[in-house]
């Protein structure tokens, strides 16, 4: 009988099971292994949480010990505030009649500060007002263009004139231009006043006046450097230099210059608080009554090309004639007169004078359509 066949089997599975035996091992040790690890990290964890619980009691402790130290503060405390109660209540009662009388003090020392700086604004207003004055008598002083241009010291800064050079150019332009400027506007205010125009007239008559004022303007502006060998190109070009590096004063010295030369209108008369509030309620009368007619006189300058403030002057013109014609009183008369202390602050002046802007407002506003 042949065994051969079965002991190879047999062989085989034995062969089989050491395989099998020996992974077996490997996964034991494996096991093994992990469970010492797993041993380890708990051993670890009580380690770990065993110290935590010793601190944690630790400050538990600490904490009860502050506690108790806090509570016994308190009480003391307490007992402290308890035992003078009586005197904090005197000390608080001193203290309120202290900052009751600090109060009256200090309303006492407000009105004194009120009171100061009313006498110094009043002071200050004065100090203006005769500061005006004298530049108002200058401004009287007829000077030549030789000694306009003395006045101007010439300066550059690089190819253009020093700001300092322009102010002082435009100053003395407007000092050379003032009489004959004057001259204009008085001859302007008869003739209107003779040939009482209509309102294209009127219009047509301040547009000749303007083209004189421009070509006055020019034609000094001219002479005046032409004295001081500053050309138009020169002149141009500063300005222009200054105007793009964001320096503003430079685009107002034309438009200041010809307000300067308004200021040069100045008045010898004083009216009194009377006059002066005649004068504006005859002013807005007038803005009120004739509004329709005003704005029959701005639309007359629709064909023109002025500005907003051009029209605004001719019906300031319009109206000056009407007070002249029936008060006797010249625009220039009123404009020193608001300038005066006592109207600066008269209330009842004051009053007025914001009706009469908000009558003009209305009257300006009537030719864009928005009353």
């Amino acid at each position: 009988m042949d065994y051969s066949e079965p002991m190879q089997k047999v062989t085989d599975r034995m062969k089989q099971l050491q395989v099998e035996n020996g992974k077996l091992k490997e996964r034991t040790e494996e096991i093994i292994k992990g469970r010492t690890e797993l041993i380890r990290k708990v051993e670890r964890t009580g380690f770990k949480l065993g110290m935590q619980e010793a601190s944690y009691y630790s400050e538990k402790q600490t904490l009860t010990k502050e506690r108790e130290n806090k509570e016994e503060e308190l009480k003391d405390w307490q007992n402290l505030l308890q035992s003078n109660k009586d005197e904090l209540l005197k000390k608080r009662n001193e203290l309120k009649a202290v900052i009751e009388g600090l109060k009256t003090t200090n309303q006492t020392l407000n009105t004194d500060i009120e009171a100061l700086y009313l006498g110094l604004d009043t002071q200050r207003i004065e100090e203006e007002n005769k500061y005006k004055e004298e530049v108002q008598k200058q401004k009287k002083i007829v000077r030549t263009l030789e000694e306009l241009a003395a006045m101007v010291k010439v300066e550059k800064n690089g190819e253009v004139l020093t700001l300092a050079t322009l102010r002082k150019f435009f100053d003395a332009l407007a000092l050379y231009v003032s009489q004959t400027f004057c001259q204009l506007i008085d001859d302007y205010r008869v003739e209107r006043r003779e040939k009482n125009y209509n309102n294209t007239e009127f219009v047509e008559a301040f547009l000749n006046f303007e083209e004189k004022t421009k070509t006055l303007m020019g034609n000094r502006q001219q002479e005046f450097m032409d004295k001081l060998k500053v050309s138009s190109e020169t002149l141009a070009k500063s300005i222009q230099y200054y105007a793009n590096q964001g320096n503003r004063e430079v685009l107002h010295l034309y438009p200041m210059l010809a307000s300067k030369l308004r200021s040069f209108k100045e008045s010898d008369r004083v009216l009194t608080k009377e006059e002066v509030l005649a004068v504006l309620n005859l002013k807005e009368k007038l803005l009120i009554e004739k509004k329709d007619e005003l704005v029959e006189l701005m639309k007359a300058c629709a064909t023109t090309k002025l500005i907003p403030e051009q029209i605004f002057s001719i019906v300031q013109f319009r109206l000056s004639d009407e007070i002249a014609k029936k008060l006797n009183v010249e625009e220039e008369d009123v404009t020193k007169s608001m300038k005066s202390l006592d109207n600066i602050v008269d209330p009842e002046v004051q009053e007025i004078a914001v009706k009469v802007s908000e009558a003009t407002q209305k009257v300006m506003a009537s030719l864009i359509g928005q009353v």
